[in-house]
């Protein structure tokens, strides 16, 4: 097998940052493609490397750790093999999910399926259906291009918006997400997300200023791997509380089914170690009780096709697919977005098709 590994970075339009609490202001995307080759077949898979505040990997390091997870692939003469190699490896999530995603887009197109119904339950030969996605108003982002953006969040199509909080005072983020509730009006699921940053205390006091606003959930209050928080915040605030940042490990996906419902998980990609890995913890969940949401970080248009894939297999209560929104230096084509859902036009594989010349020339190449 050969392995060649590129680095892009994707910008998007309109002045938009990502900028959260724990990730702070993101200037770009820095987004590594990896393209996988044998005797009659090929595959591509995208994995954004600057998330080091989910992943703990700075993105300099990231490149390292996919060489790292595709040694022992080298011997293999075809996918599935390779796909066995790496799954008896002991490579960090973010490279396992790349190489992962690699594989499998390259054995779904030479079986003429898409990724969906090579990794679910067979389903229909064709691209996945559209599927529901939120779209997210960023911290730092000003009062009124905030309410603006809700506002045509919603005269596109999209039927849920989340706030993302935890970097101005309570009454600045209380006056934000007021503001933005009378722009998408009632019928609009709205939700929160501090990221991780504050105590139960804060989560309680900053929540109470929200009340009456029809909160769909709150994820992540509270610092990732303190379980007995984030349990006090839902008990003191009869809000549906979300993991995200605390679930990682088989151990973290464990200390939420024994909280059971009506708390809600949400599984990515990144943190699950690929496509295979993130349908086996949600259906975990789901037969647990738990209602899943399927998401992203803010990737590219091949990221975000495969968590539509995982999303198709999964079939989850809510889907974060806005990743890709936006990008204006995407090399992949074949993702839209339509009355608020995620859309794939292709049939196989991931659903999108890559433009290798707009990639820069690879960082190295591997295997012969």
């Amino acid at each position: 097998m050969r392995f060649r590994l590129h680095r892009h970075c994707l910008s998007y339009a309109d002045g938009l940052q990502v900028f959260t609490a724990s990730s702070g202001p993101v200037a770009g995307l820095d987004a590594l493609y990896l393209h996988a080759a044998w005797s009659g077949g090929e595959g591509w898979g995208e994995a954004r490397a600057n998330i080091a505040y989910a992943s703990g990997v700075p993105a300099d390091r990231v490149p390292a750790l996919v060489a790292e997870a595709l040694a022992p692939l080298l011997g293999a003469h075809e996918p599935d093999h390779a796909l066995t190699l790496l799954d008896a490896s002991r490579a960090h999530p973010i490279a396992r999910n790349l190489v992962e995603c690699a594989l499998l887009d390259g054995i779904a197109r030479s079986r003429g399926l898409s990724v969906a119904a090579l990794i679910g339950d067979g389903g229909e030969r064709g691209p996945p259906p559209p599927i529901a996605s939120n779209q997210c108003i960023f911290a730092g982002t000003p009062l009124v291009d905030a309410v603006a953006r809700a506002a045509r969040y919603v005269t596109e199509g999209f039927t849920a918006i989340k706030v993302r909080l935890g970097v101005e005072s309570p009454r600045d983020e209380a006056i934000r997400v007021q503001e933005i509730r009378r722009a998408i009006g009632e019928d609009v699921q709205l939700a929160v997300d501090a990221n991780g940053t504050w105590s139960v205390e804060e989560s309680v006091a900053r929540l109470s200023l929200l009340d009456g606003l029809a909160l769909e959930y709150v994820e992540q209050p509270t610092p990732p791997g303190d379980w007995a928080a984030f349990a006090a915040v839902r008990s003191r605030t009869g809000l549906p509380v979300m993991a995200d940042e605390g679930l990682k490990t088989a151990a973290d996906v464990e200390a939420l089914m024994r909280l059971g419902p009506p708390f809600l998980a949400h599984v990515k990609l990144p943190k699950a170690g690929g496509p295979r890995a993130l349908l086996a913890q949600a259906q975990a969940l789901q037969e647990a009780g738990i209602a899943v949401m399927v998401g992203q970080m803010n990737e590219g248009a091949l990221a975000t096709a495969a968590t539509v894939q995982a999303a198709t297999a999964v079939r989850p209560r809510h889907a974060e697919l806005y990743g890709a929104y936006g990008i204006v230096d995407d090399p992949a084509r074949g993702l839209r977005y339509h009355r608020g859902a995620a859309c794939l036009t292709h049939a196989r594989g991931m659903g999108v098709v890559l433009d290798a010349k707009a990639l820069p020339a690879p960082i190295w190449t591997m295997g012969s």
